[in-house]
């Protein structure tokens, strides 16, 4: 491309076309480079809308089945003493210290 300074508007015109011509490039780069980031990225949030309603749905059929694990501390069966008192609450079964659980 070179600019004739006797013809301006030939010289418009070339360059109008170059950047055009350029525009279009960048433009069917964006678009076939899109396609798959885009897939990936609706399968990230897909699975992250499945795995947050999961993480609130399993808590809750475990206390509505009634078949909550019985977990018991490595402290308390090697001394004897209980390191955590579990408090049953509507919501769930939660584990507090035992210095805090004083009543």
């Amino acid at each position: 491309m070179t600019w004739k300074g006797g013809d301006p508007v030939s010289s418009l015109e070339e360059l109008f076309k170059y950047v055009e011509t350029e525009a279009d490039k960048a433009m069917n780069w964006y678009w076939q480079k899109k396609g798959s980031k885009a897939q990936l990225s609706r399968t990230i949030q897909f699975f992250a809308v499945v795995l947050t309603a999961m993480g609130a749905i399993i808590p809750v059929a475990i206390n509505l089945s009634g078949n909550q694990p019985k977990s018991v501390d490595k402290e308390e069966k090697i001394t004897g003493t209980k390191k955590w008192v579990h408090i049953n609450v509507p919501p769930g079964q939660y584990r507090v210290p035992a210095t805090f659980a004083r009543w």
